[in-house]
């Protein structure tokens, strides 16, 4: 695996953990079917239309991204609202788990996380991501 971080004794089985199932975590968000993002989106640069349809007006930074990356994670039920409109809007979505988009999102905000310095609400971050891939994987088992 090409995954390695220093940490306490205390976060080391953590990461351990983190580390055996990273090759199954980056096969998982590999297979998810893409999406548009953009970085630059703000309240200025979404408009509603009079119909109510959303659209941007400044689309300067994008990517084509595994779905849930760079989705906010802060506040869970509003993120499973989200996921379940995305899944009930996209039939690409239709037989994808919520764990697998739950689990991207989360892989998206740790690495954001370490790659600012902010390596304790990083760590924090891997229980959950865990619990989400191993229920995928028991899953898949059954």
């Amino acid at each position: 695996a090409n995954f390695c971080m220093v940490v306490s004794k205390d976060n080391a089985p953590l990461v351990r953990e983190f580390q055996r199932h990273y090759a199954g975590i980056v096969s998982l968000i590999a297979g998810l079917p893409r999406q548009l993002v953009c970085a630059d989106i703000n309240p200025n640069t979404l408009l509603l239309s009079d119909s109510g349809e959303a659209c941007a007006s400044h689309w300067p930074n994008w990517k084509i991204e595994p779905t849930g990356a760079n989705w906010l994670v802060i506040d869970r039920v509003k993120f499973l609202r989200a996921i379940n409109q995305a899944k009930a809007s996209r039939q690409s979505l239709a037989d994808v788990p919520s764990a697998a988009i739950m689990v991207c999102a989360l892989a998206y905000a740790f690495e954001r996380l370490c790659a600012r310095g902010n390596y304790d609400d990083a760590l924090a971050l891997l229980p959950d991501l865990l619990e989400n891939f191993e229920s995928l994987e028991a899953t898949t088992a059954q």
